[in-house]
């Protein structure tokens, strides 16, 4: 089942300009990946500081689209990770797997070439 996600927000951002909104979700894509990247590396790491602010920055990713689910799941992980209490590899996995169905839909739904939507978890590998 696909995420539930608005574009409202980024229809207002790009002042309905459709060309630009394919832009932004294109960019969109490439700034979850690094920050998947940058998750899976500090959760190697057991860097849970350091885990807390990147789980945030993607939270805003989420924020961007308006996907409640994953929204929920981040603010779960911040709560954990602000508890003292380390996330599993489970949780980023997670992350990685929505960020995916999100691409997905996008990309079906919203006219994105597939050179544009290149596998967008390339270069994510999840140890």
């Amino acid at each position: 089942m696909a995420p539930l996600i608005d574009l409202t927000f980024l229809r207002k951002i790009c002042y309905n300009d459709e060309a630009l909104m394919r832009e932004m979700m294109v960019e969109w894509m490439h700034d979850a990946r690094e920050k998947l990247r940058v998750i899976d590396e500090r959760h190697q790491k057991q860097d849970w500081n350091l885990l807390f602010n990147s789980v945030h920055q993607l939270k805003t990713n989420f924020t961007m689209l308006h996907c409640g689910e994953a929204i929920r799941e981040s603010d779960r992980l911040l709560q954990l990770l602000e508890s003292g209490f380390p996330v599993t590899k489970d949780d980023v996995r997670w992350l990685n797997d929505m960020v995916g169905r999100i691409a997905m839909q996008l990309k079906m739904n919203h006219s994105l070439s597939e050179s544009s939507m290149e596998d967008p978890m390339a270069g994510v590998a999840l140890n």
